[in-house]
């Protein structure tokens, strides 16, 4: 009965382990980023509140009706200090008098209504919140763009020391067959014992080498993570490969055809940056302008003789006041400050106006140059593999001259350090390729968006 529950345990472990593992292809790993990273999370929120402020503008012209109620109780009235005269016609007129005047108790309730009536600087504001609305939504696809590209080549990465550890681990069996191989040369007196120590030396190299690859491993598996917004403990197994991730290169070539500068991200912030000091510059030009508003007051207001702290006690007075009113207010003269913000506003949106011209120029030969790059890089992932297949059947033939005594162990350790070499240059041009590749779509990324 305990065997049999041992073993329910174990398989319900297992199972819970293989639930928890989250295989991610790099599709998936994309669409993961996008929905769970916090970057683009506070982005999607700085675009609410952009809504939010449009709203808040917008209400500033709308009526606005505030209500106050004013209680006030006396412990001492105030004093006022009258001529004699006034209550005494045959007093002295240097005589004075000092009366206490009002009730111990009053209470004040008002409601305003205010209405803005025309203000240049609203009809600027509420068109500048349009702008910085579409400012928040373009900086939203803006931090996609960036965390899919950390996303291709923190996969990427993965996918490299992944394999990095798997040739390791080949090389390290190569290595070990080949120093038996020469530990029985040696037992034979074949070969001597330093021809043998330097296999034993190519071996170590190869454990460390594994070493450093699995804890290179590790170390992507948690950038990874960490771009995902996945916990450090989650265990994640990622399923696509180097065969997968080369085949995703059409995709890139097939957008790469119809590339224009004015779609791009980075324009598009450049030339709202222009509409906002457009606005501005409308802004400087609206201080000159009158202000004008109306408004609407109503007031009740009570008084009551009785000296407690009861309103309603005994009978109180009550009264009420309504008024209606216009204001208008206008700049006359500031010392030539208005024109001074005017000149400025002009020479921030001729600014503007350069940079956007700049920008589009910029972004331009950015592409040519990440074109060319991408033509050499995918040239070297084509190289690098035909020297690797070589550098293989050369390994394989030296290994083969070396068993029949044609060939010596110099030469070997040689052709095999060039492949480990070859190796090497192979897997990174492939991550030269994908960064590229990465940096093309994050220039792309906006064509698709908008």
């Amino acid at each position: 009965m305990k065997k049999t529950v041992g073993i329910l345990i174990l398989l319900i472990t297992m199972g819970h382990t293989l639930m928890a593992q989250k295989k991610i292809s790099l599709k998936e790993a994309k669409k993961i980023a996008l929905e769970n990273n916090t970057q683009i999370k506070n982005a999607r929120l700085d675009v609410e509140n952009a809504e939010s402020k449009v709203w808040e503008t917008i209400a500033i012209g709308l009526p606005q009706i505030t209500a106050e109620t004013k209680y006030q109780n006396f412990v001492e009235l105030p004093v006022t200090v009258l001529p004699k005269t006034f209550v005494d016609p045959k007093a002295s007129p240097d005589e004075v008098i000092a009366i206490r005047a009002g009730t111990p108790q009053t209470m004040n309730n008002t409601v305003k209504l205010n209405q803005l009536l025309f203000d240049g600087s609203y009809i600027v504001g509420v068109q500048s919140t349009q702008v910085y609305k579409q400012i928040s939504k373009l900086a939203l696809v803006k931090t996609e763009s960036e965390i899919v590209s950390a996303v291709n080549m923190g996969y990427v990465n993965v996918v490299i020391a992944k394999e990095n550890v798997e040739i390791a681990k080949q090389n390290l069996a190569n290595a070990n067959r080949t120093l038996d191989f020469q530990r029985t040369s040696l037992e034979q007196g074949l070969i001597n014992e330093n021809d043998y120590k330097q296999f034993e030396i190519v071996k170590l190299t190869q454990e460390s080498i594994l070493t450093r690859a699995n804890t290179a491993y590790k170390n992507a598996i948690n950038v990874l993570k960490l771009v995902l917004d996945i916990e450090v403990d989650q265990p994640v197994l990622i399923i696509d490969g180097i065969d997968q991730i080369l085949k995703d290169i059409k995709d890139i070539q097939k957008v790469m055809d119809v590339f224009r500068a004015d779609k791009t991200i980075d324009y598009r912030i450049a030339e709202n940056q222009t509409k906002a000091d457009k606005l501005l510059l409308r802004n400087s030009y609206a201080a000159f302008l009158p202000k004008l508003s109306t408004f609407y007051s109503y007031m009740y207001n009570g008084n009551n003789n009785e000296e407690s702290f009861n309103m309603w006690a005994g009978d109180p007075l009550w009264n009420s006041t309504q008024m209606i009113g216009i204001s208008m207010s206008i700049s006359l003269f500031n010392s030539f400050g208005d024109v001074a913000k005017v000149n400025q506003a002009k020479r921030n949106l001729i600014k503007s106006e350069n940079n956007q011209k700049y920008k589009e120029r910029e972004l331009t030969n950015q592409f040519e140059t990440l074109n060319n790059n991408f033509d050499f890089a995918l040239s070297s992932v084509q190289t690098s593999k035909q020297q690797l297949v070589l550098s293989e059947k050369i390994v394989e033939n030296e290994e083969n001259e070396f068993k029949l005594g044609v060939s010596s162990n110099a030469a070997l350790i040689q052709t095999k350090n060039q492949w480990y070499q070859n190796q090497s240059n192979y897997l990174n041009a492939i991550v030269q390729l994908m960064r590229v590749k990465s940096d093309l779509e994050k220039l792309l990324y906006t064509n698709n968006k908008q």
